[in-house]
């Protein structure tokens, strides 16, 4: 486990087009190389409720899940990790909340995944996890924050205490030492309620030795925030201003930043149309074919399985059928000639909810066609654990 994720960035980058990347995939297969990215949640459950996410809300009794046996850890891990180069062990659940997620990293070295990483709130670590972290080279922790002091960190992530984060980070920063692995990075959704933080951030990650900061626009996965009380609107001008500055600090320490655009970017004349549904703003112009169904692979904690993390999982589990089966069955072979051969008609186009996900992330003014009274949620929330994505990958 040695190699840093933006160099995987860098060659999918390279090759350009969806067709070429396509190719690339085909051939890795073909050739018997490692290829898929997988994201894996060993549970689906949290020791927080923080309020940007579903697990603040009404629908998370439905949505819980018991941790992963180690014993089916194994199955799951025979049948992917041979074929795994990037390796996420939580997309939607708190993976420390696994017991034995310590030895689930122990397993993951023994297949040699190049590349492993996962996403944690942190408040939960151990000298035994953070040992295991060290002895397999773990290649990215990322540490979901939201606030930079103790009032805004602890009302948003309910149930968290800001002196323990403090705790948790130092001891990996000290556990890491002088090493290259693990990276670091903070994910820091910006709210209404966090937003004038985001220049403390930088100076905590700093701190911490902290090498990458994501930031991303609050959307409304059905917990307690709603859009339209946490959205910037109103307060475009001042957030433009705070992101010079972070961005600014954040070159002086050499922390790597990915941020929205600011507001306004695109000019008046490219915005859309107030809208009051997610749907209105997915783009239906065709385009070359998504290729996540031949790369991408998320996993539940039961081992149902789906190509991308918008659409619904699948009924049948790596517990009962091998990763090829899964593969040529009839859903995905089905999905897949519709992407190639008629992307009008495809999941891409007819409904795909990953395209609103991203942009909302990285442009501020795909936000603000929303109406304020609408809820991003209505269609997103559908997707959700055990349906779906997750509001923190």
């Amino acid at each position: 486990m040695g190699l840093r994720l933006n160099s995987y960035y860098a060659i999918y980058d390279w090759l350009g087009n969806s067709r070429r990347r396509y190719l690339a995939i085909r051939v890795a297969r073909a050739l018997g190389m490692r290829h898929l990215l997988v994201r894996l949640d060993t549970n689906f459950l949290c020791n927080l409720k923080c309020k940007t996410c579903y697990f603040s809300g009404p629908r998370i009794k439905e949505m819980l899940r018991a941790p992963m046996t180690e014993e089916r850890f194994r199955v799951v891990a025979a049948r992917v990790f041979p074929s795994t180069r990037i390796l996420f062990l939580s997309c939607g659940g708190e993976p420390l909340m696994t017991k034995d997620f310590a030895t689930f990293l122990d397993i993951a070295s023994e297949y040699r995944v190049p590349y492993v990483g996962f996403i944690t709130n942190a408040l939960l670590f151990r000298k035994e996890t953070v040992a295991a972290v060290m002895r397999n080279r773990v290649n990215e922790i990322i540490v979901s924050v939201d606030g930079a002091s103790a009032k805004t960190y602890e009302y948003i992530r309910q149930g968290g205490r800001f002196d323990v984060l403090l705790e948790k980070l130092q001891m990996l920063m000290e556990a890491r030492g002088q090493a290259r692995l693990p990276d670091l990075r903070f994910n820091f959704t910006i709210t209404r309620t966090n937003f004038r933080e985001t220049v403390e951030i930088v100076e905590m990650a700093r701190r911490f030795g902290i090498s990458t900061i994501k930031f991303r626009h609050f959307t409304d996965w059905g917990g307690q925030f709603a859009f339209r009380d946490e959205s910037l609107k109103g307060y475009e001008r001042e957030f433009n201003r705070l992101l010079d500055a972070t961005l600014s600090k954040a070159r002086e320490y050499g922390i790597k930043v990915f941020a929205p655009e600011p507001f306004g970017h695109a000019g008046e004349t490219k915005m859309k149309a107030k809208v009051r549904t997610v749907e209105e703003l997915i783009d239906t112009t065709p385009r070359p074919p998504c290729i996540m169904p031949w790369y991408h692979l998320y996993v539940d904690p039961e081992g149902l399985t789906r190509p991308c993390a918008f659409l619904p999982l699948g009924f049948e589990s790596l517990f009962d059928r091998t990763l090829s089966e899964i593969e040529s069955g009839a859903e995905n072979s089905a999905r897949r000639r519709a992407l190639l051969r008629d992307p009008r008609g495809s999941c891409l186009v007819t409904g795909c909810s990953g395209q609103i996900l991203r942009r909302a992330n990285d442009d501020s003014d795909y936000l603000a066609q929303y109406d304020e009274s609408g809820r991003v949620n209505e269609s997103l929330g559908r997707f959700t654990p055990g349906d779906g994505a997750s509001p923190e990958s």
